[in-house]
């Protein structure tokens, strides 16, 4: 060797890359003013190359939020975003509703992708409230065979919700459900939420 020889160190660097998981998007569906399920989806992003990298995840929509905007990830290294449908879904009216997350690397642009976002708003919800004698009479807006659950609970901040009629099978039409004896109450809170059918359930 002519000259003296020195040590030949060889790396093998990756580029990074984002892979996003699942591949599937967030399909959410309910009845007007909520709630809907499902509310959200865990993605998880994973650099696949040895060298680091910046990441960001954006979206179109305000009834769509995301846990996670940024971030930077060491080679071989995964984190996770929640895409969560949020209180502003309950504002919207009946209808279909689409939104589009980005999952970017912003360092090389290798493995970018994008995820769908689904709301499917159902025009079905309580119209009035009644009382006749003790019992509280419901009113309700419903679809064709579309299932419901009918829910109560005397405190919006520190109770839960029960489950009064768990599969109430719709007719498309006005339906009323008596609620027997609680007009004795002092004050309650009724939502209506889909359900599963009863061959789902």
């Amino acid at each position: 060797c002519i000259g003296g020889c020195g040590t030949v160190l060889v790396v093998n660097l990756n580029p990074a890359m984002i892979v996003v998981s699942p591949i599937t998007g967030l399909g959410s569906s309910g009845v007007v003013s909520g709630p809907f399920t499902p509310a959200s989806q865990v993605y998880t992003i994973t650099n696949t190359g040895t060298l680091s990298l910046n990441w960001s995840a954006s979206n179109g929509q305000n009834w769509v939020s995301l846990s996670a905007t940024n971030g930077s990830l060491p080679g071989n290294e995964s984190t996770n975003v929640t895409v969560s449908i949020n209180g502003a879904a309950n504002a919207l009216g009946a209808g279909s509703y689409s939104d589009t997350v980005a999952f970017n690397n912003d360092t090389n642009g290798n493995g970018t992708t994008y995820r769908a976002v689904g709301l499917t708003v159902l025009g079905t919800h309580i119209i009035s409230i009644q009382s006749s004698g003790n019992d509280i009479i419901l009113n309700i807006s419903t679809l064709a065979n579309e299932w419901y659950c009918v829910e109560f609970t005397d405190d919006l901040v520190a109770g839960t919700w029960g489950v009064l009629a768990g599969n109430v099978q719709g007719t498309g039409d006005i339906m009323q459900y008596v609620d027997a004896g609680r007009a004795t109450l002092s004050q309650g809170f009724y939502r209506l939420r889909l359900a599963p059918s009863v061959d789902d359930a």
